[in-house]
């Protein structure tokens, strides 16, 4: 069964892991509080994991030269 993560928008989600990496780049303690939830992560992984997939549709047009 998945998390309430994944209802969440991509923009919601790309915000909240930034959100991550700014705490923890500011806060040792905190970086060590997600490295013991990685470790305890580990010990007992999910059967399959997925993440961000690239969905960059912009598009720029053409030039005329």
């Amino acid at each position: 069964m998945q998390s309430k993560f994944s209802m969440l928008s991509d923009m919601e989600k790309k915000l909240l892991v930034a959100n991550v990496i700014h705490n923890i780049n500011y806060s040792d303690k905190r970086l060590m509080l997600i490295q013991t939830l990685l470790e305890m992560w580990n010990e007992t992984p999910t059967r399959h994991a997925s993440f961000f997939i690239n969905q960059n549709n912009l598009n720029y047009g053409t030039a005329n030269n």
